[in-house]
């Protein structure tokens, strides 16, 4: 993953202007921006460099444990990246005092493999195993920085609801 890395964006509360939560987003050293095309080849990769990428994942929300205690982070995974077997044991890997800090914005693009068969047209089972194992989850257009609610058995989620 030597191409890329993570840069955190506060988040700041409009009444108190404090900032409680930092979004990490990812960066590709060659490219301002979101590295679209260089993430989707990341995610038609082998499992190998997936894997390193999910590493260098976890060794910055360590740092960012530690360096900011009472913080939130925001972190987006693609509807392809809930498919992939290595994403979901990462993320039940994660120490269970740091799920609860995490949000997880799922963007609304489409997978373009499934590895599970579901009628819907997303992956509500996976979304409902992440809610499960304590995760805050929003749906996020990585397009337009959009939120949309989302429905876990009838239950309406936002990104401002938990």
């Amino acid at each position: 993953m030597s191409n890329f890395y993570f840069v955190g964006q506060q988040i700041i509360d409009a009444k108190t202007h404090e900032v409680h939560d930092v979004e990490l987003l990812l960066r590709f050293k060659k490219k301002e921006g979101f590295p679209e095309k260089e993430f989707h080849k990341l995610l038609n990769s082998t499992s190998i460099e997936y894997l390193a990428y999910l590493k260098d994942l976890d060794k910055e929300l360590n740092h960012l444990k530690v360096a900011y205690p009472g913080y939130h982070f925001s972190l987006n995974f693609t509807q392809q990246e809930l498919e992939f077997p290595e994403a979901l044991a990462y993320l039940e890997h994660v120490a269970e005092d740091m799920r609860d800090r995490i949000l997880i914005e799922i963007t609304e693009e489409a997978p373009e493999r499934r590895f599970a068969d579901y009628p819907e047209s997303i992956n509500v089972a996976a979304f409902k195993r992440l809610h499960d194992l304590g995760y805050k989850i929003a749906l996020d257009d990585i397009m337009q920085g959009n939120n949309a609610p989302m429905s876990i058995n009838g239950t309406y989620f936002s990104k401002h609801s938990f």
